[in-house]
């Protein structure tokens, strides 16, 4: 009679009474209590089970893996700690251990007591008796969970690596490029193969080496960058505009070895943040010419009540006299005027820049606009004594302009010459033509214009301090309106100055009629 009922050996914990076989161990038998002491010392599970399944010896390690205690399952089914949907996998493992083969690393799933899903890796091998045959199986089971997720957590981030479109490399904490992803190559055109094994800096202004050699410095004391904005250098030579989270690499031991560096293209945030900055000192500036606008508006407007007030008292001290009254007619009357023009130089703006303004264009010589427009201002210039000078082409030139408009425009400009250009001065006037455009030219030499001031002279609002105090009256918006009339003929006009005394030129381009 076979002296083991179950024909396995009794491990550390028996299912049913019987002794150890040492020489189920092979050619070479082994203490039993060796054995044991080995199963016992084991960081895997060691299980045994008979070839119908049933746990026969359960080692501490078994129990710290699966929770269970060894009187909770010896004498029960291995089920106990597989899922449901694997028991045909277990039946197969067996059906193979009955053939004599070994499974070797196998992974799979089972349950902790707890309900909790653990990732094992299994050795199983056959256990035969005396005779060679098989009658019982042993199992060596790793608990690879913590592994398993490390590997996952490990491909998710090279994933990330691999597709994100932030420059991700690494180096070694002498600067020597370690890794390269794609986003790297995208960002700054070097393929790996470039630049693995080659020092840092070749990404790295010239001028920007030492901050790169204190970058070196904080990471190995072990301390992390973040968001570090700075300058790098693409393939191509172009300078990016880049932040920086740098990290310290460390091994096994916690000791630096080396840098991550995430790098990302902020050129597009650069811009915005400059485009915001320009567009507040933008703000800033236009609220400062409103005020100014204001002031000045404020003292034109106050500026015909003296006259008008004195012309009152003179009507109302000797109404009897006709000299008096006249000469208070006269004051009264340029007062009128001068507050019509400037009303009326408001309303047309406002009129040009909310586009209602219609204009009534035809085909008109261009040398009666320019005489009508000197009409226009004549007084004004011949009080000032300036030398005027008109070069126009002996033969008629036409534009498609609505005559009131563009006389506006002319009489502006030459108003605009005459009140910046001290008694005296001179003005001229220049026609150029050819084949589809013609050009005019009001050139003075009067204060000028400073070249800072240029850019905005045709702005709401923008006409320099300087030419403002130094000026006979008006709002300097007359030029944004000539801007505005010149842009509606479908032409253009600019400023030039070569500086504070030195005059001004402003050219009016207009398209010739086919």
């Amino acid at each position: 009679m076979n002296p083991h009922p179950l024909s396995a050996p009794a491990p550390l914990h028996a299912a049913v009474p019987g002794e150890v076989r040492d020489d189920y161990f092979g050619d070479a038998p082994l203490p039993a209590a060796f054995l044991a002491a080995i199963v016992a010392s084991s960081d895997d599970a060691i299980v045994t089970k008979n070839l119908e399944g049933i746990i026969l010896s359960w080692n501490r390690a078994a129990e710290r893996i699966f929770g269970y205690r060894a009187e909770e399952v010896l004498g029960k089914p291995i089920n106990v700690i597989i899922p449901p949907e694997l028991f045909e996998e277990e039946r197969q493992i067996l059906a193979r251990l009955r053939r004599g083969e070994r499974v070797e690393h196998f992974e799979t799933t089972r349950l902790h007591k707890d309900g909790a899903r653990l990732t094992i890796s299994l050795s199983v091998s056959p256990v035969r008796d005396a005779t060679g045959t098989i009658v019982a199986a042993a199992k060596i089971a790793r608990d690879v969970t913590e592994q398993k997720l490390a590997e996952r957590l490990r491909a998710h981030w090279a994933a990330i690596v691999e597709s994100t479109d932030d420059a991700v490399m690494s180096k070694s904490l002498s600067g020597v490029i370690q890794s390269w992803n794609p986003g790297a190559t995208q960002l700054f055109g070097y393929r790996a193969e470039e630049v693995l094994g080659r020092p840092v800096e070749m990404l790295i202004p010239a001028d920007l080496q030492p901050q790169e050699r204190l970058i070196r410095e904080r990471i190995q004391n072990g301390e992390r960058l973040e968001h570090f904005d700075t300058v790098r250098i693409a393939k191509d030579g172009k300078r990016l505009n880049v932040s920086l989270t740098v990290s310290p690499l460390r091994d096994a031991n916690g000791t630096v070895i080396g840098a991550s560096t995430i790098a990302r293209d902020v050129t597009q945030r650069k811009l915005q943040e400059e485009a915001l900055r320009e567009a507040q000192r933008a703000l800033l500036e236009a609220d400062t010419r409103k005020d100014r606008f204001l002031a000045y508006l404020s003292h034109e407007l106050r500026n015909p009540l003296a006259p008008l007030g004195y012309a009152l008292e003179m009507l109302k001290s000797r109404p009897e006299s006709a000299e008096w009254h006249a000469r208070a007619v006269d004051i009264i009357g340029r007062q009128v005027r001068q507050l019509s023009a400037l009303l009326d130089e408001m309303r047309d703006l406002a009129t040009v820049k909310q586009g209602l303004i219609r204009l009534e264009r035809q085909r008109c010589q261009l040398q009666e606009l320019l005489h009508a427009a000197l009409e226009a201002v004549k007084p004004k210039i011949e009080e000032k004594h300036h030398a005027l000078a008109c070069v126009l082409p002996q033969e008629n030139i036409e534009v498609d302009a609505d005559p009131v408009r563009m006389v506006q425009v002319f009489s502006n400009l030459l108003r605009n010459a005459s009140k910046y250009t001290p008694a005296g001065g001179r003005i001229e006037i220049e026609v150029r033509t050819r084949a589809r455009e013609v050009t005019v030219v009001v050139r003075d030499n009067g204060i000028g214009i400073a070249p800072e001031a240029l850019p905005r002279i045709f702005q709401l609002f923008g006409q320099a301090p300087e030419a403002m105090s130094r000026a006979e009256g008006g709002l300097g918006i007359g030029l944004a309106l000539v801007q505005a009339l010149v842009q509606l003929h479908e032409g253009s006009v600019e400023a030039y100055s070569a500086g504070p005394g030195l005059g001004a030129e402003f050219t009016v381009r207009l398209p010739r009629p086919l």
